[in-house]
């Protein structure tokens, strides 16, 4: 990623001179500074919305919709991941399981304002470590961070709450 001051406007600055090796009269008048700035544009990949089924049972597998817009200023080039997740926590991948890693290169360039959905069947995780309750999908855009965006912590969205249960179990 871009370090933070590199983003927006910046100034083009010429110096002749810097070491002060040629005797002037005037020493002062060396440096000169653009009137205009440059913008910088970047792309700045949103996950705008996750929809996964209100219920289901751990183990089954569910369709996870979710849509990815370009909110910046210039159009998002390469290839970058989307990954989802299933998580205790919303808005968390901390301790979160991946269900999905999946490539984005079919919608490049990806211009300014322009966005992409994807649906896509995952299976639930099952076993002992987990209880019936609320959980949420997750879904990461430029997950490996590919991509030089203008604000890299805008990429996460949760859906709303998926309330699982334990299927039968054989005894």
């Amino acid at each position: 990623t871009l370090p933070a001051g590199i983003l927006g406007s910046r100034f083009v600055v010429v110096s002749v001179d810097t070491g002060n090796q040629v005797f002037e009269l005037i020493e002062t008048n060396n440096a000169a500074i653009s009137t205009s700035g440059i913008k910088l544009l970047n792309p700045d990949l949103v996950v705008d919305a996750v929809v996964a089924p209100a219920s289901s049972q751990f183990g089954q597998s569910i369709e996870i919709r979710w849509t990815v817009r370009n909110e910046g200023t210039a159009p998002a080039n390469g290839t970058w991941v989307d990954r989802v997740y299933f998580s205790s926590v919303f808005g968390s991948t901390n301790g979160a399981v991946q269900l999905l890693a999946q490539n984005i290169d079919n919608v490049l360039p990806l211009a300014s304002g322009a966005s992409y959905s994807r649906t896509q069947q995952v299976t639930l995780p099952i076993g002992p470590s987990f209880s019936a309750g609320s959980f949420y999908v997750l879904v990461q855009s430029d997950a490996g961070s590919a991509l030089f965006e203008a604000t890299e912590t805008n990429n996460l969205a949760a859906s709303s709450p998926v309330s699982l249960t334990i299927p039968p179990l054989p005894d």
